[in-house]
């Protein structure tokens, strides 16, 4: 199975990324807080999405490494070198990997809609809290309450929510309080876009382990994250470790599309983290955090996979080869060619064929295929536009040259008169001919010392017969002429089959009258 280039290139770009991101995360996990570990976690989930950004908003930048000015790029090079392969767009194999990839992308895409249409309509059916949680923590957040929920969550982009169980109002206040501190920490943190930002990752690498990988990452150090923030705000820590198995008990399957406070499969790894003397709560600072992210930018557009022009520039020729029947034609070398550029694609199962990212201007088209003309044409090419321009290809015509020789007479002396020999040339192209006369020589041409070439053109029928056999050069003798006729008309051809049906072809035949000496 192939990959094409870019795309190769981009997957083990990110593969590299989040490697290095769990290389680092474990490496240094006694000596960093949980809020910088999940701020690598971060910056390596952000880095396909910039990546991705780079190579498809700023193809100016593209090129191939190396290639001179007005010399084709490397990998266009290789397209021209490879002029029997098809284009890669239209193989079936390369459209199969397509849907795959979508289809993945798309059940992504509808778990985490239906995740966010299920906290939305939970939202709209919550009731706001008012002085209860206010008199614990002053917040300008809406915090609501719903009896559906069992673990506090928090969600929205611009407008972030907390809600929390109906039975909060029922809370110690130093309960209430612990919750509301999480949830903000949360909305402080930006968690929950964070966690939108990562499951459109997933989604794009829905096939990639490493993704999902750093997806639970994600998720798991902002709760850590944020329990580091209640501590730091001077909450019991035993305290709010029977908070959380107390909530994990109850708690339903976490919300796909929202932050929630109480999750029971990673309850005992939180509880030794709160209860570890010698962890590292800190949060990360902003002035550090700004600087990574810059440096980290830079470093990602600088390693993004180039695009080559021929795969992206908006400037393309394209069309599709059939025969006189309509038929597509696969297999045609197509060539597009000028003073500074030459690339060679040979058109797909279905005949089409494509070139991309052309520079503007007149550039010469060839289109070779045995048995057929070679089509051969100019074509302007506009900037930023899309030229269609298909292949009409018509039947190669069938040569035959016979030569017809016979004993000169003796040579009769007449001053100024000398023989003339004629040779016409023509190109032979094998065909089936399957019975073959050879024309007689004329016995009172030969007296005469005539020689002389005979051209004919006529037509192969679809039962291999000849049809209108018609001369071509009105100067020649006529005895050679009819000698030439009476023998071609004679022949038989296996008729040549266009898709599986016969068809009729035009012929050329040179006969060639010569006297030896």
């Amino acid at each position: 199975m192939s990959i094409p280039l870019e795309s190769a290139a981009i997957l083990w770009r990110v593969t590299a990324i989040w490697v290095a991101a769990a290389v680092a995360a474990a490496a240094f996990r006694s000596r960093t807080s949980a809020a910088q570990r999940h701020f690598v976690w971060l910056l390596a989930q952000s880095g396909p999405l910039v990546i991705l950004l780079v190579f498809f908003l700023l193809p100016s930048w593209r090129g191939a490494p190396g290639a001179a000015p007005g010399q084709p790029a490397k990998l266009e090079s290789a397209i021209a070198v490879s002029a029997s392969a098809p284009v890669a767009t239209g193989s079936p194999r390369n459209l199969g990997l397509s849907w795959i990839w979508l289809g993945g992308a798309m059940l992504v895409f509808v778990w985490t809609t239906a995740g966010l249409i299920r906290v939305q309509r939970i939202s709209r059916r919550s009731v706001r809290l008012g002085s209860p949680v206010l008199v614990t923590v002053r917040t300008e957040v809406p915090i609501l309450s719903n009896d559906r929920v069992r673990s506090p969550f928090t969600w929205g982009l611009f407008r972030p929510e907390i809600v929390l169980p109906a039975e909060a109002i029922h809370w110690e206040a130093a309960q209430l309080r612990a919750a509301v501190l999480h949830e903000l920490a949360h909305v402080r943190r930006r968690d929950w876009t964070v966690l939108i930002l990562s499951r459109i990752v997933c989604a794009i690498f829905w096939f990639h382990p490493l993704a999902w990988l750093a997806a639970r990452e994600l998720r798991r150090l902002s709760e850590y994250a944020c329990d580091d923030s209640v501590l730091n705000e001077g909450v019991n820590p035993m305290l709010y470790t029977q908070q959380l198995v107390d909530l994990a008990r109850t708690a339903r399957a976490p919300f796909s599309a929202a932050v929630s406070m109480a999750n029971a499969s990673r309850l005992e790894a939180r509880v030794k983290a709160l209860l570890n003397p010698r962890a590292k709560r800190g949060p990360i600072p902003g002035v550090a955090a700004g600087l990574t992210s810059i440096l980290a930018l830079a470093l990602l557009i600088a390693v993004s996979p180039a695009r080559s022009v021929a795969q992206t520039g908006r400037t393309l020729v394209a069309g599709v080869a059939r025969d006189a029947s309509g038929a597509a034609v696969p297999g045609v070398a197509v060539t597009l060619a000028n003073a500074q550029r030459k690339e060679i694609v040979s058109t797909g199962d279905a005949g089409e064929y494509q070139f991309a990212g052309l520079p503007p201007g007149a550039y010469r088209l060839e289109a070779r295929k045995p048995g057929f003309k070679v089509l051969d044409r100019t074509v302007n090419v506009l900037p930023n536009q899309t030229t269609q321009l298909p292949l009409d290809l018509l039947l190669g015509e069938v040569s035959e040259t016979i030569r017809v020789t016979a004993k000169a007479p003796p040579p009769v002396p007449s001053p100024g008169v000398v023989p003339r020999r004629i040779r016409v040339g023509g190109s032979v192209q094998a065909t089936r001919l399957t019975f073959k006369s050879d024309p007689v020589y004329p016995e009172d041409a030969r007296q005469r010392g005539i020689e002389g070439t005979v051209l004919l053109n006529a037509v192969i029928g679809t039962d291999g017969r000849l049809a209108a056999v018609t001369p071509l050069n009105a100067l020649v003798d006529p005895a050679l002429t009819r000698s030439a006729v009476d023998a071609v008309s004679q022949w038989r051809y296996e008729p040549t089959l266009l898709n599986g049906e016969p068809v009729q072809v035009v012929t050329n035949i040179t006969v060639d009258f010569k006297l030896e000496h």
